[in-house]
C-alpha cells in the first residue's frame, strides 16, 4: 500500500512521511572438585610432567584432566565460534548498509509491462495555466523516463476537508482510487484563500509514494523531495505552482543522479547499534577462542598428562633410570624412554 513521503503548508511547517557463561575447570565441568587427599566419591588420577615427575590428585569428575586436551580445545573453540556468529552476521550487515551509502547515479525502477506508465495531471478546476501544465507534463515525463517512477500531480482546493480528516488521508484515497499499482508518485496540491494578515496564499500539499519505488528513492530521498517542494511552493506563494513543482522534480532528479556518498542518518544509527551489539558478541567469542588456544599451548608446553587409576595407587621404578611411575598408567618411561614392565 502507498505511504506518505511528506507534505507541508504555506507556513513552512512540513512533515516527513514514514518509509518503508560458567567457568570451566580442567575436566570441562563448571564445579569440579580437585584435592590432594581422597574424599567421598572421588576418583584417583596420576599426573606426569614432561620430565616424568608425578603426583596424585583426587577429583569428583570421572574424566578429569589437569592438562587441556585436544577435545576440550575443539569444544571450547566451537562454543566461541557459535558465540561469534551473531556478531559476524551483524558486522556483515554493517558493511552492506555502508555500501548502500555509495551512489553511482540513478538506480532505475523496473516497471512491469502491465502498469500504465501514462503521466497524469489532474486539474479539473483549471487552477493552473495550459502553458504551466505543458511544462510540468514535459518535466514529469522526462523524470519518469530517467527513473522509472511514474509521477502524477493533482490540483484541488479545500473541498476535501468536508470528507477527510486531513490532506494526507485524501491523498491516500486518491492514490488507491486512481492507481492499482505501487509504481506511482502522487503529488497533491490544495489551493486556499489569501491570508490578509500574513500576505500568504494559503496552501497545503502532500506526497504519496507507491511501495515498489524503494530501489530508486530511499527514505532520505523522499525527504529531500519534500524539502524541495516545500521550499519552491513557499517561494511561489500561490502563483506559478506548477512551475514550482516542475523545478522540484528537476532538482530531485539531479539529487538522485549524483555520484558519491549519500549518508542516511537513520541507517547510520542502525550501523552504530549493530557495531556495538555485534562487537560484544564477536569480541566475547574471539576472547574464548584466543583464551582456549593460549591455555592449550601452555598446557602442551608443561607437558602434563593425566591417567586415571583404579584402586589404590601403587608405584614402581624404571629398571634403567629409577624414575618412579604408577602402575596402570604410562607404558614408557618419560625420562629415558624405556618400556616399563609391571
Amino acid at each position: 500500500m502507498p505511504h506518505s513521503g511528506g507534505g507541508g503548508s504555506h507556513s513552512g511547517g512540513g512533515h516527513h512521511g514514514g518509509g518503508h557463561s560458567s567457568g570451566h575447570g580442567g575436566s570441562g565441568g563448571s564445579s569440579v572438585r580437585v584435592s590432594s587427599t581422597p574424599f567421598h566419591g572421588s576418583h584417583t588420577y596420576a599426573i606426569y610432567d614432561k620430565y616424568g615427575h608425578s603426583r596424585i590428585v583426587y577429583s569428583d569428575s570421572s574424566n578429569y584432566h589437569a592438562e587441556m586436551t585436544k577435545g576440550q580445545l575443539i569444544g571450547g573453540n566451537f562454543f566461541g565460534a557459535i558465540f561469534m556468529l551473531p556478531g559476524v552476521c551483524e558486522l556483515i550487515a554493517i558493511v552492506v548498509i555502508l555500501a548502500s551509502f555509495f551512489s553511482f547515479g540513478v538506480k532505475k525502477t523496473t516497471v512491469p509491462s502491465y502498469v500504465d506508465r501514462t503521466v497524469y495531471i489532474y486539474d479539473t478546476l483549471d487552477h493552473v495555466s495550459l502553458q504551466e501544465e505543458e511544462r510540468l507534463l514535459t518535466a514529469l515525463e522526462d523524470f519518469r523516463d530517467k527513473t522509472g517512477i511514474i509521477p502524477a500531480v493533482e490540483f484541488t482546493d479545500e473541498m476535501y476537508a468536508s470528507d477527510y480528516t486531513d490532506l494526507e488521508a485524501f491523498a491516500y484515497n486518491e492514490y488507491v482510487v486512481k492507481f492499482s499499482d505501487e509504481y506511482h508518485l502522487l503529488i497533491l496540491y490544495s489551493f486556499g484563500e489569501r491570508n490578509d494578515a500574513t500576505g500568504f496564499e494559503e496552501f497545503r500539499w502532500e506526497s504519496m509514494w507507491g511501495d515498489n519505488l524503494g530501489k530508486t528513492a530511499k527514505t532520505s530521498d523522499e525527504n529531500y523531495l519534500a524539502d524541495r517542494i516545500q521550499t519552491n511552493l513557499s517561494r511561489a506563494n500561490g502563483t506559478g505552482v506548477a512551475d514550482a513543482i516542475t523545478t522540484s522534480f528537476q532538482e530531485f532528479y539531479q539529487h538522485l543522479n549524483k555520484t558519491g556518498i549519500k549518508v542516511e542518518p537513520e541507517k547510520l544509527f542502525v550501523c552504530l547499534f549493530l557495531l556495538i551489539h555485534g562487537g560484544v558478541f564477536f569480541g566475547a567469542g574471539l576472547a574464548v577462542i584466543l583464551g582456549n588456544t593460549k591455555k592449550y599451548k601452555e598446557s602442551q608446553a608443561k607437558g602434563e598428562s593425566t591417567y586415571k587409576i583404579n584402586g589404590t595407587p601403587q608405584t614402581m621404578a624404571c629398571q634403567y633410570c629409577g624414575t618412579t611411575y604408577y602402575l596402570g598408567t604410562i607404558g614408557n618411561c618419560k625420562n629415558c624412554g624405556a618400556a616399563l614392565i609391571n
